[in-house]
């Protein structure tokens, strides 16, 4: 999981090219994320609500790598 957020704040840096303060928040975020995550023993199949919809952890960063993987395809091209 950890190597998903590297990929996914490499490209907020280099691609969307965000301000540092910006990447170092969304960096703390997604790590706080993590640790809580493992705090309450959640599994990859765990629902997490935001804004008020359920969202299953596995899911999610399974999307954000499809995402990097669909980018870096096109980036190579």
């Amino acid at each position: 999981m950890y190597e998903t957020i590297s990929q996914y704040i490499e490209y907020l840096e280099l691609e969307k090219g965000l301000s540092s303060n910006t990447i170092d928040a969304y960096r703390r975020d997604l790590y706080d994320f993590i640790e809580i995550s493992n705090e309450k023993n959640l599994d990859n199949a765990s629902l997490i609500k935001v804004n008020g919809k359920d969202f299953n952890i596995a899911d999610f960063m399974a999307d954000m790598r499809n995402y990097l993987d669909d980018f870096t395809t096109k980036a190579a091209k």
